[in-house]
Order: structure tokens, then sequence, then C-alpha cells
């Protein structure tokens, strides 16, 4: 019976004529979270929140499975579009204002990550060899961004890079190769500053 009653409140919380506050409601009881009233969330049946985690003013888009960790914050303004890959983001990790990650093939964000605002993992598009061709579809690779990573305000990350873990990037850096563990980068295309201790 509890079963069938869960079922019922899942496909009432993917309707779009439900307004926002309700379906916040229902998953701040679900999960134990805190959510702003006008958060806009959608295709709940695939979103999993930690408990503890606070979700501000922002758009969520489970269209594939969204797991957001334990104690995270999730600040106003920020898009999370997990697209038709997958996205992760891992306990005590911090998104801020204005920052814009896809999912296409797949992210998976580490345990205490500080993202600053207006960071920017994207989806990319190979350009066609000739002329006068549309763009091509988006790509599907795997992003992986490590435990203990700090990216700097306006940093753009482009889908298939790997950070290793307690990686520092520099505001304003481009990414578009895998970064080491332990290093301080910056620049456009970033590149190692140096190591950290």
């Amino acid at each position: 019976m509890q079963k069938n009653k869960n079922q019922k409140l899942l496909r009432f919380g993917t309707s779009l004529l439900i307004p926002k506050f309700v379906k916040n409601a229902y998953l701040m009881v679900r999960f134990g979270c805190t959510i702003h009233p006008r958060a806009n969330i959608n295709f709940l049946k695939n979103l999993t929140i930690g408990k503890g985690s606070v979700i501000g003013k922002c758009d969520i888009y489970a269209q594939g499975p969204l797991m957001i960790g334990k104690n995270c914050l999730i600040n106003d303004y920020v898009i999370l579009n997990s697209k038709t890959g997958y996205m992760k983001i891992g306990d005590n990790s911090a998104i801020n204002n204005f920052s814009i990650i896809y999912g296409n093939g797949g992210i998976e964000i580490g345990d205490h990550c500080a993202i600053a605002h207006s960071v920017k993992i994207i989806k990319n598009h190979q350009i066609p060899e000739q002329l006068n061709i549309p763009y091509s579809a988006t790509s599907d690779k795997f992003t992986k961004i490590g435990n203990y990573v700090w990216l700097g305000a306006n940093t753009t990350i482009v889908d298939g890079i790997v950070i290793g873990d307690n990686c520092v990037i520099g505001a304003n850096s481009f990414v578009n190769k895998n970064l080491l563990e332990n290093g301080i980068y910056a620049g456009s295309p970033a590149k190692l500053i140096r190591q950290r201790q």
C-alpha cells in the first residue's frame, strides 16, 4: 500500500501543472533537505538529495539520474541538467550562483568541492569539416571532478575532462585537458602554476 502511494506521489511530483512549492515541500519531507519554495525542479523520479543539503532558487532537470550528496549547497540561479547522461555530486560540496553543469555523458563531482559563481561544465560539439552543415550532435564524454577541488569564478570546463583530487583552478580559466592531482592551475588554457604541498 505504501509503495503504491509513493509511486502516485512521484507521478504527481513530475507534473508541470503542480506548483513548485508543493513539489519542493514533498522533496524536503522525503529527503530531509531544505529547498527554496521557488526552486524549479523537474523529473523528480530520477532525483536523489542527501540529508542536510540546501537547494536555493535554482533550476534542476533530472532527465537522467541526478544525485546530490549529503550537506551540499546548491545556490541561487544554478542550472543542473543531467540531460541524456547522469550527474553525481559528492557530500559536503558547494555550487555557487549562476553556475551551469550539464551531464550529457555523465559527470561526477567529488566530496568537499567548492565551485565558485559562474562556473560552466559544458557539453561540446564537433565542428563539421564541410561548410553549410548543421552542427553535430553533442558529445557524450564522461567528466570527473575529484575530491577537495576548488574551481574559481568563471572557470569553463569542457566535457571529457578528469580533474584530480585537491586541485585548485584559478578564476577565468579554461580547462580542456586532464589535470593531475594536487596542482594549482590557471589560464586559458589552464596550465600548472605549482604543486600543492
